[in-house]
């Protein structure tokens, strides 16, 4: 007796063909006043692969779903298409979705990129939210030094862009006894890890501050 049955082997050729062109999931989702057709049809496919025909289209007329039209999709209408819970799993079996936290993702994100910006402000904003700040330095001429630790450890070395208040990027705000602040400051980085990096300046200034990204994406 073989080890597992078939269906080719309870069936015959043309009764699994049958049975196989009358296979068909369609899922309508109504977004405004259109209407996206997922339509899933296994039609006169080959019985030792039986892969998918999937077509996806949008518009608001059947002819446009069904019947003769053969007139590419233009996409004129408005709307938004969302794809969420996808994932990738190694070998041939799919295992079932495992969604991950906020954080947890941010996390894994951060590992390849991360801002000190606040979440959705383009790096080189001028914006005081998310900088990095640092005052008590003597007010002598000599090298002022900011050492700054990453939210996560980055997968490799990164590469570091940092900006002052004003949003200038390569410069950094000096800071003087009395809190009054100087953009467009020259600065150097120094000792960049994958954990940390460095800024510093040369300066009377008593403190600085500045903005930064650490990329280390593929």
């Amino acid at each position: 007796m073989p080890d597992k049955v078939t269906l080719k082997d309870v069936l015959g050729k043309s009764e699994i063909m049958f049975w196989m062109g009358i296979i068909a999931v369609i899922v309508s989702v109504i977004l405004s006043s259109n209407t996206i057709l997922v339509r899933i049809a296994l039609l006169e496919q080959k019985l030792e692969t039986l892969d998918p025909m999937i077509a996806l289209v949008w518009g608001t007329a059947v002819d446009q779903y069904f019947g003769t039209e053969t007139a590419a999709e233009d996409w004129g209408d408005s709307g938004d298409v969302d794809i969420a819970q996808v994932q990738l799993c190694a070998g041939s079996v799919a295992l079932p979705f495992q969604p991950k936290s906020y954080e947890v993702e941010l996390d894994d994100c951060q590992r390849y990129f991360e801002t000190s910006y606040n979440t959705g402000v383009t790096p080189g904003t001028a914006s005081a939210a998310g900088f990095i700040r640092i005052v008590g330095f003597t007010t002598t001429l000599g090298q002022k030094y900011l050492m700054t630790t990453f939210k996560t450890k980055k997968r490799t070395t990164p590469t570091i862009a940092y900006y002052d208040y004003a949003g200038t990027v390569s410069r950094v705000s000096a800071i003087d006894n009395s809190g009054g602040r100087t953009d467009g400051v020259a600065a150097g980085t120094d000792g960049i890890f994958e954990t940390n990096f460095g800024v510093y300046i040369t300066s009377t200034a008593s403190g600085m501050l500045y903005s930064y990204t650490a990329s280390a994406e593929l």
